[in-house]
């Protein structure tokens, strides 16, 4: 009995690090692969699928232009991507609240939130173009209400976010780059 016991905590144990490491590790690259490619991977439920679907072009279309806008001034791809790993949640709960206070009219004026309360060591600017072509309030609108939702649950880790980010911005350098190198 005792030796069952054991057994099953282990079992258990085991089963719990499993779930951390694909969570964690795992599941931004399925997300990533799902709204970077043409089909969603079937491991994927059909109402995340749903959700993929609405995202992927604007997220596709927004990371070329990214990538196209830095290669076009004096950023690196590491500048973005060390943005993104040293924003952290006070910051984007600091531009949460500001948009539900001042209800920005357009994207130029959300631009300026993001511009105001993150601090990157590049020229925001570039951005601003890719962002505003690319993003619309509605999406905005849409992003915000989910950020306000899920605040107090702690239901969406803010490193997943960043990991897909990252890794969506990785794959769309390594597309840009082989297209400039077949040129």
């Amino acid at each position: 009995m005792k030796r069952f016991l054991i057994w099953v905590l282990s079992l258990l144990i085991v089963g719990c690090i499993a779930a951390i490491i694909i969570y964690k590790f795992y599941l931004p690259g399925l997300v990533a692969k799902a709204l970077i490619r043409e089909e969603v991977p079937v491991l994927v439920p059909r109402y995340v699928k749903a959700r993929i679907d609405q995202y992927k072009v604007p997220v596709n279309q927004g990371a070329e232009d990214v990538i196209k806008s830095i290669h076009r001034s004096d950023v690196s791809v590491e500048d973005l991507l060390e943005a993104i790993d040293d924003t952290d949640e006070e910051q984007f709960y600091a531009i949460v609240d500001e948009f539900n206070i001042t209800k920005p009219k357009n994207t130029n004026e959300v631009f300026d939130l993001a511009k105001k309360h993150l601090n990157v060591d590049f020229d925001f600017e570039i951005l601003r173009e890719p962002f505003n072509k690319n993003i619309d309030m509605k999406l905005i609108r849409r992003g915000m209400g989910y950020a306000n939702a899920y605040r107090n649950e702690q239901a969406i880790d803010p490193g997943i976010a960043k990991a897909v980010a990252k890794k969506i911005l990785l794959q769309k350098e390594q597309e840009y780059n082989q297209e400039m190198s077949s040129k």
